[in-house]
């Protein structure tokens, strides 16, 4: 039984001493906070840390609107928590999607109703013009957009800390924001996002499903 315990400890301490990084969490669309009720998504944000000074954010969206009506993601926008970042580059399977809120990253993002956000990628010139829509990701197609950041303390940030960072001057603050336009009946549409529980990196499940069977093992022969 001690041979147990120790080994069971020790399998707990190497599950808690991985870092909280790189765990993929599900975002999914706040329909009933969205201005016109027409646009829909579903996504996954990762966020890595390679040290203090650097780490990347991975987004994945897809389009789920109602095929039906069409519609297009042209922009989305999230927030820079405790103003840790300060660079940013954008890299995504989408070209037409470009970097806004260059240079403070700092309430650079004006959404309109939804406040002021600072990180944001879309495909004009701000988070809300969008001349050509169907440039965006249309109803049922996906994209995945990488941000490596710079900054300091970045190695303390996960991906709760995002979703505890708000847009600002605004009675309707949301951590995320996607936005809509080019709908077949002329509508367009802002959708805040919601979190999900994060999904652990297959490695880490690996490791605690090693360990369990070890343990296991040992069960038997006690």
């Amino acid at each position: 039984m001690k041979t147990f315990l120790l080994i069971l400890s020790g399998i707990l301490c190497l599950f808690m001493a991985l870092p909280p990084s790189g765990a993929a969490t599900p975002i999914f669309a706040d329909t009933s906070a969205s201005t016109e009720g027409l646009g829909s998504f579903t996504g996954d944000f990762t966020y890595t840390y390679e040290n203090g000074q650097a780490a990347k954010l991975k987004v994945d969206l897809l389009n789920t609107s109602d095929a039906g009506n069409g519609g297009f993601i042209t922009a989305f926008a999230f927030n820079n928590p405790g103003n840790l970042i300060s660079v940013v580059n954008l890299s995504g399977s989408d070209d037409d999607f470009a970097l806004l809120g260059a240079g403070s990253f700092q309430n650079s993002v004006n959404s309109g109703s939804f406040g002021q956000f600072d990180i944001s990628a879309g495909i004009g010139g701000n988070f809300t013009g969008a001349q050509n829509p169907k440039r965006g990701i249309g109803a049922g197609s996906s994209a995945t957009f990488t941000f490596a950041l710079s900054g300091t303390n970045l190695d303390t940030l996960s991906f709760e800390s995002f979703v505890n960072a708000f847009s600002e001057n605004t009675n309707k603050p949301e951590f995320f924001l996607a936005r809509f336009a080019g709908f077949n009946n002329g509508g367009s549409d802002m959708v805040p996002g919601a979190a999900g529980a994060p999904v652990p990196e297959p490695a880490t499940i690996f490791l605690l499903g090693f360990g369990l069977l070890g343990v296991a093992g040992v069960v038997r022969k006690i």
